[in-house]
C-alpha cells in the first residue's frame, strides 16, 4: 500500500502459475471505473489485471478483464 506498481508482489515461479497483476481496494465509496484504470496502468508484462473490492459488512468481488475471464476458463478446461 503507497508503492507504486501492483498491490499483491510475487515471486516469477508464482506469477507464472497466478498470472495476474493484483490491485486492492477496501473503501466505503467505489469508484471501480478509476480503480479500473490503476489496475491497467500497474499491470505487470505478461498478465492480466485483477481488481479486489472491498467494503465493511460486504463480501470482497472480484473484476477482471472478460478476455481474461475467458482465458481462465480454458486453463481449467
Amino acid at each position: 500500500m503507497g508503492q507504486k506498481g501492483v498491490d499483491v508482489r510475487m515471486e516469477s515461479q508464482v506469477q507464472k502459475l497466478f498470472p495476474y497483476s493484483v490491485e486492492c481496494k477496501n473503501q466505503e465509496t467505489w469508484s471501480v471505473p478509476a480503480w479500473i484504470k490503476q489496475a491497467k496502468e500497474n499491470k505487470k508484462k505478461g498478465t492480466d489485471w485483477l481488481l479486489f473490492c472491498r467494503r465493511n459488512n460486504f463480501k470482497t468481488i472480484v473484476v477482471m478483464d472478460v478476455n481474461a475471464f475467458f482465458k481462465l476458463l480454458e486453463r481449467i478446461q
